[in-house]
């Protein structure tokens, strides 16, 4: 239990740092940085699910992925069970990003 709370609050933490980075590099308040960067995730949400795929220059493309329904094996059992159509989003990095991370 004690490492769900610690990963939640890391993830607070990250949404906050950005918050303040986002509202100190446009000289901003961190409400209306919340706003811009929901309305951003919101409309890359939005692409995604119209289009299959959103290409940000410089930084990399997020695609939708589905995959079928399918019968599986589960070993523990030994039977067979149906698995349910899904779908995911997958993110492959830019170049520019990549050069930009290992530097």
């Amino acid at each position: 239990m004690e490492t769900l709370e610690k990963e939640e609050k890391k993830k607070i933490s990250a949404a906050q740092e950005l918050k303040k980075s986002v509202a100190k590099t446009l000289k901003v308040t961190q409400h209306e940085a919340e706003e811009m960067i929901k309305a951003i995730f919101d409309e890359v949400t939005n692409q995604i699910k119209e289009k299959g795929s959103v290409r940000i220059e410089k930084f990399g493309t997020f695609k939708m992925q589905f995959r079928a329904a399918h019968r599986g094996y589960n070993p523990r059992s030994g039977g067979f069970t149906d698995i349910k159509a899904s779908s995911n989003i997958s993110f492959r990095n830019s170049k520019v990003l990549k050069d930009k991370l290992s530097k």
